[in-house]
């Protein structure tokens, strides 16, 4: 147990400058294509004002803290460009909503309370800003399918990161080293496509990669051995006379958010009008919905401050949601109420039926390390909520 009492007293200045840039040449263009009235023909694009569009927005960020007496500066360039390419669709002519982005920039973090207080509860006056440079290519694409609109999004990023100060997960608590002690990098790709996929109501898939790392500086460690060859280990090794040992350095380790795979679903539907034909009850007020959830293994360790042993992986976490939903309050039940009442300002009512972790699943949130009188450290994990039911009534004024 550590008790501290710490009294700190500092001044944060921040401030930043940033503005757009546009390049596009307003021109009229003629193109050959086909008009309602001919197969082939010379046709002015009188429709767009631009062949192209470019835009850049670049800035800068500054931040001064008087703690440390350290002033940063964030410089960051954000390019757009649309190109002009077009399609047509029933003898009309359309222009693809496209766009790419390149981001180049530096980002740098200046520490918190928690960041730079140490186990032993001691602040650090001399912790720096955690630093990343970093690139990030992204674009996105709006069109239609089935004749629905949907839009498509991606990025692919690296990042470069310098001045680390690593923490590792105490049960569900963050302990920072409070120092800057690592370098590392992360590097990924997201993507997400939402739309109609069923007319009139939008769903959505997302699908995400990401590995990061970082390196620990003076983080090696000895492993010994005794005459027999065999490692020891405290507690279990019962020949624990020393007669050799290994130096080893282990280099890149996983960061504790370094989850490799994420999957996102959400999806929703609603009940065709004729349902039953010649049936009263409106089955269209009806909907359902469902969340599937897939993130793959998360890092942990035993808490005994050696990050090189944070290697070990969670279960991956897996959930299921289902929803179901009734729409309570029409606009031929609205127009019945007198002018005034409470009713009529009511522009949409829905009760709703949720059932959270629909497969009863034991998700993995933490683990507790139990030693026993040999010393040997068990992990006991602790799971989130089991499956629940919400009832909620929803009323937009």
């Amino acid at each position: 147990m550590v008790k501290a009492k710490n009294s700190v007293s500092s001044h944060r200045a921040q401030g930043y400058i940033q503005s757009n840039f546009y390049t596009f040449k307003k021109k009229e263009i003629t193109f050959l294509g086909r008009s309602e009235m001919k197969d082939s023909a010379r046709l002015k694009d009188t429709t767009f004002e631009s062949n192209a569009y470019l835009k850049l927005n670049i800035g800068v960020r500054s931040h001064y803290w008087s703690y440390n007496g350290q002033n940063v500066i964030s410089p960051r360039i954000v390019t757009e460009y649309k190109p002009r390419w077009y399609y047509w669709n029933k003898h009309k002519l359309y222009r693809r909503s496209v766009a790419f982005r390149l981001t180049l920039g530096k980002y740098s973090q200046p520490a918190f309370y928690r960041e730079y207080r140490s186990f032993d509860g001691i602040l650090n006056p001399t912790i720096r800003a955690q630093n990343s440079y970093h690139v990030v290519v992204g674009g996105d694409y709006v069109f239609r399918l089935w004749d629905r609109p949907f839009k498509l999004t991606t990025e692919a990023y690296y990042k470069y990161l310098t001045d680390i100060v690593p923490y590792e997960v105490d049960n569900v608590k963050l302990r920072y080293f409070a120092e800057n002690m690592a370098t590392g990098y992360a590097y990924g790709a997201d993507l997400k496509i939402n739309g109609e996929f069923v007319k009139g109501i939008e769903s959505w898939l997302t699908v995400g990669y990401l590995k990061t790392e970082e390196d620990i500086i003076n983080d090696s460690y000895y492993t010994y051995f005794n005459d027999e060859g065999e490692e020891i280990i405290s507690g279990y090794t019962a020949n624990s006379v020393v007669t050799d040992s290994t130096l080893t350095e282990p280099g890149f380790i996983p960061r504790p958010t370094d989850q490799r795979v994420s999957i996102g679903l959400f999806f929703q539907d609603h009940m065709p009008k004729d349902l039953i034909p010649g049936s009263k009850i409106k089955w269209e007020t009806f909907s359902i919905n469902l969340n599937l959830i897939f993130g793959a293994a998360l890092p942990y360790g035993p808490p005994n401050h050696d990050r090189w042993r944070d290697v070990l992986r969670t279960p991956p976490y897996r959930r299921v949601d289902i929803g179901f939903a009734k729409e309570i309050l029409s606009q031929e039940q609205k127009d019945r109420k007198k002018e005034g009442s409470l009713i009529r300002k009511i522009s949409k009512l829905k009760i709703s039926l949720e059932v959270f972790n629909l497969l009863d699943i034991n998700n993995v949130i933490s683990y507790n390390w139990i030693k026993d009188v040999s010393s040997r450290s068990y992990a006991v994990p602790s799971y989130l909520t089991s499956r629940r039911l919400n009832v909620r009534l929803t009323a937009i004024f």
